[in-house]
Order: C-alpha cells, then structure tokens, then sequence
C-alpha cells in the first residue's frame, strides 16, 4: 500500500483515503460526534468501549498532546487514534479535540456484521457520553419581505466551581 495516498494536501491523515488504499474500494462511513470535554480520562473511557479484539483491530497512529508545564502529565494524553483490520475491510477512527468526540467508521458496503458492530460502537458511546435533547422552540422574525421562523435552542447552565472559580475559594 502507498501510504502517502492516505494524506491530504495540507499533509493530514485522513482515514477514508486510508481504507481506500488499503482495501482498494470505497468506504461507507457510520459516525457520532458529542459534546465531552478534552481529558485524558475520557479518551481512555471511549477506547475501553470500544470492541477492539472483535475484527482484531491495530492501532494505526496516534497523535498525543503533551503539557508544556513541567511534571504534569495530567494534561498528556492521546487524543487521535486510528485501528485497521486485516481480516475485514474496516478502519475506524477516534478523537477527542476541540471538546468534541468523534468515532467514525469506515468499512465496505454490504458487511452486514461489519456494519452492525459500527453501530453497536456507536450506540455504546453515544449511551456513554451522549446528552439529553436540549429543548427547542421556533421564534416568527420578520425579514425585509418575509416573516420567517428561527429555531432558538436552549443549553442547560452548568455551573462548575472547580472549573470556572477554583481561585476565588479557600479549600481545607
């Protein structure tokens, strides 16, 4: 396999091209992006649920971020992974940036257990890690010409002291 076709332009790994020049086929894609925050620990979480001996997945590459700050390893932690199988025609990817989780999988159309096992990975970290439905409404706003409708979403308050004021209280 020519690696270098797994890169794009910009010289970014991009999985699809990946399985595309490994398998020589297309790929089909199963995928869920969430809302959790950047740690270590929640990496870890997402990888422990995911079935990895099932299609006797490798890991492909990782992408680590480390602390600038002298011993803390706190804040080291991989946070891009990508598996591959050699036994079925499925690559999958997983990353944790931006404070937003994302598992794709890439697998050939018409693997039926291929495509139920992306699914099942999917369902366990949406299960995991997923959200409530945020409540919604429709607001009339007038335009130019036209009235039209705009949805208004409302996000629940979190209100974490450790986070926001860890400074501003005395700890005993």
């Amino acid at each position: 396999m020519d690696a270098i076709k797994s890169y794009d332009y910009y010289g970014d790994f991009v999985a699809k091209l990946f399985f595309a020049a490994k398998y020589n086929t297309d790929a089909s894609k199963i995928a869920v992006y969430l809302d959790v925050e950047e740690s270590m620990g929640n990496l870890d979480k997402a990888m422990k649920l995911i079935d990895i001996k099932n299609f006797k997945l490798q890991k492909h590459i990782c992408k680590w971020t480390k602390s600038k700050n002298k011993n803390y390893t706190k804040e080291d932690y991989i946070y891009f992974v990508t598996f591959y199988s050699d036994e079925e025609p499925l690559c999958i990817e997983l990353e944790l940036n931006n404070d937003e989780l994302s598992l794709e999988c890439y697998y050939q159309r018409g693997n039926a257990e291929i495509e139920k096992w992306c699914i099942n990975q999917v369902d366990k970290l949406r299960d995991a890690f997923g959200t409530e439905k945020a409540p919604e409404f429709n607001i009339l706003t007038a335009k130019r010409d036209k009235f039209e409708t705009t949805k208004i979403k409302i996000d629940p308050v979190i209100l974490d002291i450790d986070k926001h004021y860890n400074d501003s209280f005395d700890r005993d």
